[in-house]
């Protein structure tokens, strides 16, 4: 159990973090369904996340359709903005791995198209004069 875990390692403990991870993955793949029972059928609810127990925590579904997920995150560190971004992220790695399964993971692109062409020619490609006789410092 991780209480035990957390026991034999005694890690340093800080209130404002968990104290061995930050992030997590949760897949939920059991099979879903409705339970009847004689007068009554019993169905699950969609879960209500009001707080966030770590950094991130990635949690995805499987059903009949593919999977479907939501980040849950800490908004002291976060914004809607940032986890947005690394939910496309995300999207892209997946499509990667869909198409080359057999690719080394830190060779699958992370970026969008939009994002790489921006970092390839919006932010990489200002000209700018600088005098031949100067030195960069």
């Amino acid at each position: 159990p991780f209480e035990k875990l957390v026991e034999e390692l005694q890690p340093q403990r800080d209130l404002s973090r968990s104290p061995l991870f930050q992030v997590t993955l949760t897949l939920q793949n059991a099979p879903e369904g409705e339970l009847k029972l004689a007068g009554i059928t019993l169905g699950a609810l969609p879960p209500s996340i009001e707080s966030s127990k770590y950094d991130i925590s990635l949690l995805l579904e499987e059903g009949i359709n593919g999977f479907a997920g939501v980040f849950n995150y800490n908004t002291d560190l976060f914004d809607a903005a940032t986890m947005e971004r690394l939910s496309r992220h995300y999207a892209v790695l997946i499509e990667g791995l869909q198409a080359a399964p057999d690719t080394q993971l830190g060779l699958i692109p992370l970026l969008t198209l939009a994002e790489k062409q921006q970092v390839l020619a919006g932010w990489n490609g200002v000209v700018s004069d600088y005098p031949r006789d100067a030195s960069i410092p």
